[in-house]
């Protein structure tokens, strides 16, 4: 994982991609980048996490929105063609810099094809929401089934802004989508297993247009998490996926065609840590819930 400090990539309280320093950006970037993988000729996936800011007008964040519209005099079309010019000559520069400096990385941009978290409707999600309008527009409505993500009413319109970014699919070896679960039990198996295909799928989509235009996708790798993302209640009590959500992440990225599973995790290794985000808690739910599945 190459993550967004490593770099001096543009960000909500930075300077705007239209104005940030480009050459800054990688060469802070390359320094980094010979720490973070000190063999020169390590080989396997290096997943940029610079989420945020992010490569399409909509999918970006309502404060970079509203900062690149000041900027542009109020002109929504010149800000949108400014803004995602200028974020495209940086996710360029940056997936370059990674190849140039570690030639064996197949690398991947995290998140992309944008996903759609699935949330139980309860009112703290409503709470939520209001808070965070952009997070729940019709791409990213409660719930995991059927009428949600890429099954949903915003599917089409999601679809129509990934179809803009042929330059991204073309140019990453490895298309790297996220699937994260929040709290169990709200809705069935098989609604949570369609949520999970379709995001899949729509990867294994745009990696398949690439191969057609000769870019350099080559694989599809699910990201997955083995704990809910309760982003509500940020992470207090973290909880791992039951058997049949564990399952389904696991098998129904295979089942739609991708080529591999990646486990994220951040775990807490300090001595006397306690709880299920520790070492000790993920061998434990491993051994005896993972393993079985696979």
């Amino acid at each position: 994982y190459i993550y967004g400090n490593m770099g001096a990539y543009p960000s909500d309280v930075g300077p705007l991609p239209q104005h940030a320093n480009l050459s800054h950006h990688v060469d802070v970037l390359a320094r980094n980048l010979a720490s973070l993988i000190p063999s020169p000729d390590f080989s396997g996936l290096c997943v940029l996490d610079f989420e945020r800011t992010r490569a399409d007008w909509n999918s970006t964040s309502p404060v970079m929105r509203a900062r690149s519209l000041l900027d542009a005099g109020n002109d929504t079309s010149l800000a949108i063609v400014q803004y995602e010019s200028a974020i495209k000559t940086f996710m360029m520069a940056t997936i370059e810099t990674v190849r140039q400096v570690r030639p064996g990385c197949q690398v991947g941009w995290l998140n992309y094809p944008r996903s759609s978290y699935p949330h139980a409707v309860t009112p703290q999600w409503d709470q939520y929401c209001a808070a965070h309008p952009d997070i729940c527009w019709g791409f990213n409505k409660p719930g995991d089934g059927p009428g949600t993500g890429y099954l949903g009413p915003g599917a089409a319109a999601q679809r129509a802004f990934n179809d803009k970014l042929h330059w991204l699919w073309d140019a990453l070896d490895v298309i790297t989508g996220v699937i994260y679960m929040t709290v169990g039990g709200e809705t069935t198996v098989a609604d949570t297993a369609a949520y999970v295909h379709s995001h899949v799928a729509e990867a294994v989509r745009l990696q398949q247009g690439s191969q057609a235009r000769g870019g350099r996708s080559k694989l599809v790798v699910s990201v997955t998490w083995l704990l809910y993302d309760d982003v509500v209640d940020h992470q207090k009590a973290p909880q791992f996926l039951s058997a049949s959500d564990a399952t389904v992440v696991l098998s129904q990225p295979l089942a739609a065609e991708a080529d591999g599973v990646l486990l994220w995790g951040h775990l807490n290794s300090s001595l006397g840590a306690t709880g299920n985000n520790t070492v000790a808690a993920h061998n434990t739910y491993l051994q005896k819930t993972v393993a079985p599945i696979v």
